[in-house]
């Protein structure tokens, strides 16, 4: 039920107008509700006997109440500051039940209470919501000068995730006059991240920064999948049969890219310079990320997952 919880006295005149001949709606339009709270009210407040009783449908609503976390702020003050301090480090609500019950923890805490805490202690701000990006379908204003192969043509294994290796590569600015980008790599299966500071958007250093990265971190490298930006042009050449580019406008098609960028976008939002930037600062934005429980990892991080990690006892990661 939503809204504000029906009192006794309302649980008494619903009884006198059922007893009354009075249908739902009619009760509903003289208490001033909406239709659909009279009908949860007489579904949940039946007794033994399949008859509507006020002080039965009180008793079940008192425990319904007792059992919501979102109405129970009785947890260890402890357990508050941790969720408290994963929210500041940008988890969400979620990430942040699914990963304690994932580790078993002895205070569980859900959805519903996260965000009711984050309104009575101020947290609020930290609560982010990411846009989601729609499909362009507009024909490409120039031809591409690159030779990497079409992502159509990759195999079924990369575009399923069922095996490690393939990646998606994109960069992002601050302000489009920035000379620093990022330059972001995320690994299909797993989400890990491979983050690398480039001064400039020349193509062949661009793309052997990716070829170093992804041939040195422990990882299979096996595909790249890019978009038809100048700075990947020279995929083709450098990255040989490993490198595929998507169709023009269409980031749907590396979708995990632009998911993961969206989620970056929260320490690094657009409109906001980079230059200042320093790898140390990239390094720290990598090792944060892939400490993240993902829920469609259930709630593993992409370092576990990755590099077939058991989650530590307890909530740090």
């Amino acid at each position: 039920m939503s809204g504000r919880p029906l009192t006794l006295d309302e649980r008494y005149l619903i009884q006198g107008g059922i007893l009354g001949g009075l249908t739902a709606s009619q009760i509903a339009r003289q208490l001033r509700r909406d239709r659909s709270v009279i009908y949860d009210e007489l579904a949940r407040g039946k007794d033994g006997r399949g008859k509507y009783c006020p002080h039965v449908a009180q008793l079940k609503r008192g425990e319904a109440s007792a059992r919501s976390a979102a109405n129970c702020v009785k947890k260890p003050e402890a357990a508050w500051r941790l969720v408290g301090e994963r929210l500041m480090e940008g988890w969400s609500p979620e990430q942040v039940s699914g990963r304690w019950k994932r580790l078993r923890l002895d205070v569980q805490i859900s959805i519903p209470a996260i965000y009711a805490a984050a309104v009575r202690n101020g947290w609020e701000q930290y609560l982010h919501r990411q846009r989601v990006r729609a499909r362009l379908k507009r024909p490409a204003r120039h031809p591409w000068g690159g030779s990497a192969r079409s992502i159509h043509e990759r195999s079924k294994d990369a575009n399923l995730r069922i095996e490690m290796g393939h990646w998606e590569a994109d960069t992002m600015a601050g302000k489009q006059k920035d000379k620093k980008r990022i330059l972001h790599m995320v690994e299909r299966q797993s989400l890990y991240w491979e983050l690398v500071l480039l001064n400039g958007t020349r193509s062949v250093p661009t793309v052997k920064k990716i070829q170093k990265r992804l041939e040195n971190n422990g990882l299979p490298f096996k595909t790249v999948a890019t978009d038809r930006g100048a700075e990947f042009t020279a995929t083709g050449t450098v990255l040989g049969e490993k490198a595929f580019a998507c169709d023009a406008y269409s980031p749907d098609q590396r979708a995990t890219n632009e998911n993961q960028i969206g989620v970056l976008r929260i320490d690094l939002p657009k409109g906001v310079t980079m230059d200042s930037l320093k790898p140390k600062h990239v390094r720290r934005l990598q090792e944060k990320y892939n400490n993240l429980p993902r829920k469609c990892l259930g709630f593993l991080t992409p370092y576990e997952v990755a590099f077939n990690r058991q989650p530590p006892v307890g909530t740090r990661t």
